[in-house]
């Protein structure tokens, strides 16, 4: 009997673990896609750019959003 409380245990220690990474995983996307249409209707467009200016500027707001949902998801 001792055996089996030990591993339901650690199954329920599992499970909640996978539950747990899942729920982050999620708030972390959906912040994301958000945080992404909210700074893009906001961003103004140049019609100047160059290529290599377009790709360091999509480059700075995928990390500028990931590192501000990662800091949310931290905060909890």
């Amino acid at each position: 009997m001792e055996g089996q409380d030990e591993v339901s245990a650690r199954e329920q220690h599992f499970h909640s673990q996978v539950r747990e990474s899942t729920i982050c995983f999620l708030l972390f996307a959906i912040l994301y896609i958000v945080s992404y249409f909210i700074i893009t209707r906001y961003k103004r467009k140049s019609d100047e750019q160059e290529d290599e200016d377009a790709i360091v500027n999509r480059i700075s707001l995928f990390l500028t959003l990931y590192l501000f949902c990662f800091s949310i998801l931290l905060k909890k």
